[in-house]
């Protein structure tokens, strides 16, 4: 019979296409055929009639196929490199999630020694600041310092990045 697309029939299986086990040869494995070729070498599975497929339409299948698996890994390579920025910039520089605050203990005992040391006040009962105050140069906060029963306030200025504090006399 003859082909009129100029291709000839399938060949039948020999030493070249033989049946091909997948998996391990246990029971229940799969047997599958080596795909059947024309003379020109092309795979003839699926093709209606043993006819080749059409060229153009394949070809434009192909590109559509291609150009869609291109946003997976082109939406995956921006996700990762928006949170490798987000996470340089909130640990490292600015360090908008790491915050370096002074410990409110240190602070009150601090200004319990600056208070009785530099400006003379004697009797001093306890000492109260604000807990996780920011260090950053130029901040400002009021402690509560009771002397004899009495409330006084006592201002602290941070100033400089490194923590160091200036007391200002109780009023």
């Amino acid at each position: 019979m003859s082909n009129p697309y100029g291709s000839s029939p399938p060949r039948q299986p020999d030493q070249q296409h033989r049946y091909e086990m997948s998996g391990s040869p246990d029971v229940g494995s799969e047997q599958r055929a080596a795909s059947p070729t024309n003379t020109f070498g092309g795979d003839l599975r699926g093709s209606p009639g043993g006819r080749p497929p059409s060229v153009g339409l394949e070809a434009g299948a192909s590109a559509r196929r291609r150009r869609r698996r291109v946003w997976p890994w082109l939406l995956g390579s921006v996700s990762l490199m928006a949170v490798l920025v987000v996470t340089v910039l909130g640990f490292v520089t600015p360090g908008w999630f790491y915050r370096t605050v002074l410990e409110a203990d240190s602070v009150q005992q601090g200004v319990r020694q600056i208070a009785r040391d530099s400006y003379g006040v004697a009797g001093i009962e306890s000492v109260t600041c604000p807990a996780e105050e920011p260090v950053r140069a130029g901040h400002s906060f009021t402690c509560e310092m009771r002397v004899g029963g009495v409330s006084k306030k006592v201002r602290v200025v941070i100033r400089d990045a490194k923590g160091t504090y200036a007391v200002g006399r109780p009023d």
